[in-house]
């Protein structure tokens, strides 16, 4: 008797601890307002957007502080551009400005719920460590809509990164690629610093929207390691831009993996690796239409090296479906196993 009224005391106070906190939660109180173009946010906390921002010039809102958790409350921060527009407004392309420019040297950063458009880069974390990036549209940006530059062990979740980029032509060529300048929808890259070129490592890219892109749905620059895109979905890479020379996913760097990705319809391929000993698992790459001259559905250029290749599906591409370009020897050190596919090259080790 004593034991269950013991047992009923405890049980009573445990709910009545539940309750006080599920209460404290419950009533806990709005984020920091922001409310103005150019906002500087520098002490950690909890900061919420209280309207749509239309931002004719300079960025949308700086983060300079770790701990920043920045809510846009489902408004937008808009820079004023619109590269697909009819006709075009590349007034934002130019001047480097950013929706959301996080860092230099900052971690715990966290911005979600909303959209930003109409800049240079929509999302930018620099040098930026074991932050996250979820629920956040970032459309129609002139560069990048998301790039990480010497950033480490951040993830990127849930997010529509879509129809970034921009047709302007400037002196010397097109702004995407005709000028050492590259755009899309997220970008992992190093920057030179004094120090030299960190790269950016060990974040993951997850449940992406990276459709409709103009040069590439997701890149991974030479510089990076270890970061992974996974589960999303980079298909008509290039197609409202007119571009050929683009692919949906696009690895140049070590130790990356590209998995459980959709890359169909691309103007050029699918997915291209370059760098070394990285995985591309489990993807989709479909109908790819050849406008780069490969057409692949998986394509390993001859820099590629110790890669592996495994269980993807690559069919009806306009060049070959699955393409090593190494041959002195046949595929050099990579290995493909277990993909479905129609035609391969070379065909005695592509599998």
């Amino acid at each position: 008797m004593n034991k269950r009224r013991s047992s009923l005391r405890l049980a009573t106070l445990l709910a009545a601890v539940l309750a006080v906190l599920t209460a404290t939660v419950g009533t806990a109180g709005p984020g920091i307002p922001v409310s103005s173009c150019g906002t500087t946010l520098s002490a950690p906390g909890n900061y919420q957007l209280t309207g749509n921002l239309a931002c004719a010039a300079g960025n949308g809102v700086n983060i300079t502080g770790s701990g920043v958790h920045l809510d846009l409350s489902g408004f937008t921060i808009g820079g004023g551009g619109d590269p697909l527009a009819v006709p075009a407004n590349n007034s934002r392309c130019l001047d480097a400005s950013v929706g959301v420019k996080v860092g230099p040297n900052v971690s715990d950063v966290h911005i979600n719920g909303g959209t930003v458009t109409g800049f240079t880069y929509g999302i930018q974390l620099n040098v930026t460590t074991r932050s996250r990036v979820n629920g956040m549209t970032s459309a129609r940006n002139c560069a990048w809509g998301v790039q990480l530059n010497n950033s480490d062990n951040n993830a990127l979740a849930t997010n529509i990164v879509v129809e970034n980029g921009s047709a302007l032509i400037v002196p010397g060529g097109f702004f995407c690629g005709g000028v050492g300048n590259v755009c899309g929808g997220v970008l992992i890259q190093g920057v030179s610093t004094p120090a030299g070129t960190q790269g950016s490592s060990g974040n993951d890219i997850g449940s992406q929207d990276l459709r409709r892109n103009a040069q590439f749905g997701a890149l991974i620059d030479a510089a990076s390691t270890g970061n992974t895109v996974r589960s999303s979905d980079a298909s008509q890479t290039g197609v409202p831009f007119g571009f050929s020379l683009v692919v949906g996913i696009e690895d140049g760097g070590v130790n990356n993996t590209i998995r459980g990705n959709t890359s169909n319809g691309n103007n050029g391929s699918g997915i291209a690796v370059g760098g070394a000993t990285g995985v591309v698992q489990s993807n989709t790459a479909n109908g790819n239409l050849g406008q780069d001259t490969f057409g692949a559905g998986i394509l390993i250029f001859t820099s590629g090296s110790g890669y592996l290749i495994q269980s993807n599906t690559a069919l009806n591409n306009a060049g070959t479906d699955l393409w090593d370009l190494n041959t002195s020897p046949p595929c050099d050190s990579n290995t493909w196993k277990s993909n479905n596919a129609v035609t391969k090259s070379p065909a005695s080790c592509v599998k």
